[in-house]
């Protein structure tokens, strides 16, 4: 697969993802403030990790109540939806059309990462991989065939990435108040979810269209 991947890419391109990964990796750790919000009339499930005599389970418990949380974006997270939104809005534009299609594909990523995550307390948020690299493929590799690679691979990075932003954690913003006054987005940093399954089910897609 590593020789197949490698056929794929020339080398201004691997040099180029080379120095962008040591630079997301390198501002793993920084973080950027975005806001301080009220989060008033809080309610619902969350799981948390119980620790018993015979060992360690976790349990679902309902919650409720308001609080005020500061929100944070990691570096990393920040340039990288840069780099993989950017070029989208760019092809969009010249594109011209197809606009209520990506519209209805980004709402319908957006339910289904909302509904295929979970808050797991002193944690954070908890995606189901495998389930999301193999939807996050499918919406890659339907767009390259149906707008052709150069136009229908940059698409679906930018949807996977929008939509697990805003179904795994702008949807989820509520729970984090169980846990702590804050909340960092993207806070695993090169292997967050906004970040991890998108850059995965890109390079997988590059290798099956």
């Amino acid at each position: 697969m590593l020789v197949l991947l490698l056929n794929e890419l020339d080398t201004p391109t691997v040099l180029l993802a080379f120095i962008l990964y040591t630079l997301l990796r390198t501002l793993n750790s920084a973080r950027i403030p975005v806001a301080t919000i009220r989060l008033g009339k809080v309610g619902g499930d969350f799981y948390d990790v119980v620790e018993w005599e015979r060992g360690v389970s976790v349990v679902k418990v309902k919650f409720g109540g308001s609080t005020f949380i500061e929100i944070y974006l990691s570096l990393t997270s920040a340039v990288f939806l840069v780099l993989s939104i950017t070029p989208a809005v760019w092809t969009i534009l010249k594109l011209g059309t197809y606009y209520v299609e990506l519209v209805i594909l980004l709402t319908i990523s957006i339910i289904f990462y909302r509904f295929n995550s979970s808050y797991l307390r002193n944690v954070g948020i908890s995606v189901s991989t495998v389930p999301s690299v193999l939807y996050s493929t499918t919406v890659s590799a339907y767009l390259a065939h149906s707008l052709g690679r150069g136009v229908g691979l940059p698409l679906a990075l930018a949807t996977n990435t929008l939509s697990i932003l805003i179904g795994c954690d702008l949807l989820t913003l509520k729970y984090s108040a169980l846990g702590s006054r804050s909340i960092t987005i993207g806070g695993l940093g090169l292997y967050d979810a906004v970040v991890l399954i998108p850059s995965l089910s890109h390079l997988i897609a590059l290798l099956l269209t």
